[in-house]
């Protein structure tokens, strides 16, 4: 089985490697990648100039885009869920944080609609946080009494939760929790899949402060990888493929792991490092690569490279991708105080 995954692994690489990139000229759609390669609508999701941003953080199959927003100080506003009608987006409903908290701020959304983040109390000025889940009606629910996060949930309603004990997935059907095992000083949890398997880092503390390594986790919280590079793993699919980025000497690298092996991804001429944010079922992934002056455009690696189309000017972030090839992100001008949350629509294979 080991030996088929590196085989399938160096196939990718190839085709990557191998594939010629295409680059968008500021257009809302980018022409198609290759021969059968798909074609992508630029859409704006809501974000706001001026003082307010906005930022897309998690979608599911259905199309539904959980966008959060802040002011120009950091603090969150509310957070919101988008559908996507007729090639348009509207909201179709705000979630509230839960009573006693003032705001609230999302994570991820699973295929039932039902979101994992935490709801925060700015008015006390420590910025208590809960783990907080909302259904797919909008109803809060508290996940956490402590400080803690909810960070990821999958269809299976396992949700990934951080707390100031530590970190662990807790099934929200059962009421069952496994804790994450923690072989350093602390344990985050980024991705968990259809399985059940957890994708995060572990934190070392070394001389100058901690270092982070790429962590995968079982279904029942038994650590499978400790990577012997610092980065972090951000997405993992079904079939175990993980994605993230890796520390090196010149800059972060995106990259996949297969198994316990990991394996850089194409970097285009004029590009000198990146992150690979999240990747499907299908096996794309998505993230951005950035230049030496630290400018970023949003792309996905699959059995081609390709940029999605953003706002000539703008930088740009891909931060999830479902089933379906629908792609989230962001971009922004003068730093993330100006981002607004977008998407990029499939519109058609050639």
């Amino acid at each position: 089985m080991k030996s088929a995954k590196i085989v399938l692994a160096v196939i990718v690489i190839l085709c990557i490697g191998m594939s010629a990139f295409s680059q968008a000229s500021g257009g809302t759609v980018i022409p198609p990648i290759a021969k059968g390669g798909v074609s992508y609508k630029f859409v704006d999701l809501g974000g706001l100039y001026g003082t307010d941003a906005t930022r897309a953080v998690g979608v599911n199959n259905a199309g539904e885009v959980v966008v959060n927003s802040w002011a120009r100080d950091g603090s969150p506003r509310c957070t919101t869920v988008v559908r996507m009608w007729i090639g348009r987006p509207f909201v179709s409903r705000k979630l509230a944080p839960v009573a006693g908290m003032t705001n609230s701020y999302a994570n991820d959304i699973n295929a039932s609609g039902v979101v994992v983040g935490n709801s925060t109390n700015y008015s006390t000025g420590g910025h208590a946080t809960v783990a907080t889940l909302w259904t797919a009606t909008g109803n809060p629910v508290v996940l956490a009494k402590t400080q803690s996060d909810a960070m990821c949930v999958n269809d299976r309603g396992q949700v990934v939760v951080w707390a100031e004990s530590g970190s662990y997935v807790l099934d929200t059907v059962t009421r069952r929790t496994a804790r994450l095992q923690n072989f350093g000083d602390s344990v985050w949890g980024f991705a968990i899949n259809g399985r059940g398997q957890v994708a995060g880092v572990t934190a070392l503390m070394g001389e100058y402060g901690p270092k982070f390594y790429p962590t995968t986790w079982s279904s029942y919280g038994f650590v499978t990888l400790i990577g012997d590079e610092t980065g972090q793993m951000t997405g993992l699919n079904n079939a175990g493929i993980g994605c993230g980025l890796v520390n090196t000497d010149l800059s972060p690298m995106p990259v996949v792991w297969f198994g316990q092996y990991s394996f850089p991804l194409f970097i285009p001429q004029g590009y000198e490092g990146g992150s690979a944010e999240a990747i499907s079922n299908a096996g794309t992934a998505v993230g951005s690569v950035n230049n030496e002056t630290g400018d970023s455009r949003a792309c996905f690696w699959g059995i081609t490279f390709g940029f999605f189309p953003a706002p000539s000017g703008m930088n740009s972030y891909a931060t999830g991708v479902n089933d379906g090839g629908m792609v989230i992100g962001d971009v922004f001008t003068d730093g993330p105080d100006t981002s607004h949350a977008v998407a990029w629509v499939p519109t058609g294979r050639k």
